[in-house]
């Protein structure tokens, strides 16, 4: 890591940071709302902006590994054994040098909580993982895609799509796309039939998930403010209007874009933009009438990012993907797509105030604090002031097919 960069890119934090600050301080609504003065507030957050970027150290020494995501290469088939090409679900797995563990677990996860379905499942992998072998020793029915190349998440979910309509002929019926990161939190078959139940019987309903948490017990102070809305009591007492594209969610193949997914941009963004397409955006007037369901009692594991380099440079990948989807739609359902997540936004820092202001120990008050202020006021100011300029030399996750 350059580390000339990464003081360039921590002081741009910090920057963006205090921004932050002043504008939850001078938000008088807000103010209102919380029981602690301004003077308080800011104190409070000035401290925990300086436990954030001190943790930024512990980063430079303990850099990630660089993950760039290209949209070129030459892809062939591996392994072809299906048995039987009528199935019930297809799953499709698409995995980019993880860690052998994480993909074990993963595949184990599935297996459990599919067991008594009739089921296949599609991997798009860029190298042979010896733990595939498990898929065999429990009889399962799969292909793995092999593209050794750089990779891209929507030509993995397009090549997916297209070997199950072209090869198997399977052009309706549910299939389910997990993030190779990812695993089903034990045995919960019962939330898996109730997603997959609601997705055949409900037709104003396009997309199931299940939601991701992260239960590692990460001490500092960053990691405990994002892990507040991370939470199952918290989610499941506030809505969320968009599902968890890797959280095991259902969608029919039908309504996958027949002309597949744009590549500039990012797997499962990109396939809730084409959903957004279908919709018939004049009779949903709320959250009932809504085409996407996220289920919180349906428990994903997926790490979150414990740090605020990391952190930011996820959701400026994920504001620039958002940002390419969104100006291809309509001003209609763009606008319908912003007012749901506004007014998903807004509950959830009023349920936040609610939580601050019955909290009684002083850190608890700080961490909801600390959320507050990222998801609200820095978030969505990340690429007003960051560009891949800023990232290149830094190993975290880069998507050069969003360039």
């Amino acid at each position: 890591m350059a580390n000339s960069n990464f003081r360039k890119v921590s002081q741009k934090i910090l920057d963006l940071l205090n921004i932050a600050t002043d504008s939850m301080c001078s938000d008088v609504l807000l103010l209102k709302s919380l029981e602690i003065n301004e003077l308080d507030l800011r104190q409070i957050l000035k401290m925990i902006v300086i436990e954030y970027m001190a943790e930024t150290n512990h980063y430079l020494q303990n850099p990630q590994k660089l993950d760039v995501i290209n949209l070129t290469g030459e892809k062939t088939i591996k392994r072809k054994i299906f048995g039987n090409s009528s199935k019930e679900l297809y799953c499709v797995i698409p995995i980019k040098n993880i860690n052998e563990a994480d993909v074990q677990t993963m595949l184990h996860s599935i297996i459990g909580n599919l067991k008594g379905l009739d089921f296949g499942i599609v991997v798009y992998s860029n190298k042979i993982h010896p733990c595939f072998s498990v898929l065999d020793e429990h009889g399962i029915d799969h292909v793995v895609i092999l593209d050794e190349s750089e990779f891209s998440l929507p030509t993995a979910y397009n090549s997916c799509i297209d070997y199950l309509k072209k090869e198997l002929g399977f052009k309706t019926g549910p299939i389910m796309f997990m993030d190779d990161d990812a695993y089903i939190v034990g045995i919960q078959k019962k939330q898996i039939l109730e997603n997959l139940t609601l997705l055949k019987t409900n037709s104003k309903i396009l997309a199931v998930s299940g939601h991701c948490y992260d239960t590692r017990e990460i001490s500092n102070y960053f990691y405990q403010s994002v892990i507040i809305t991370n939470r199952y009591l918290f989610n499941k007492n506030n809505y969320k209007p968009y599902c968890h594209g890797g959280a095991a969610m259902f969608i029919d193949i039908c309504n996958f874009p027949e002309e597949g997914l744009p590549l500039n941009g990012l797997g499962g963004i990109n396939l809730i933009i084409g959903l957004i397409n279908k919709i018939d955006y004049k009779n949903i007037k709320n959250k009932d009438d809504w085409f996407l369901i996220n289920n919180p009692d349906l428990k994903v594991f997926h790490r979150i990012k414990d740090n605020i380099i990391s952190w930011t440079a996820t959701y400026f990948v994920y504001n620039s993907a958002w940002a390419i989807g969104l100006n291809k739609l309509s001003i209609e359902r763009r606008s319908l797509w912003n007012n749901m997540l506004n007014r998903g936004s807004k509950d959830r820092v009023s349920s936040l105030v609610t939580l601050f202001n019955q909290t009684k120990d002083r850190k608890g008050r700080a961490f909801i604090l600390g959320n507050i202020l990222l998801t609200r006021y820095y978030k969505p100011k990340i690429n007003e002031h960051f560009n891949y300029a800023d990232f290149k030399d830094l190993l975290v996750r880069k998507h050069v097919n969003l360039i």
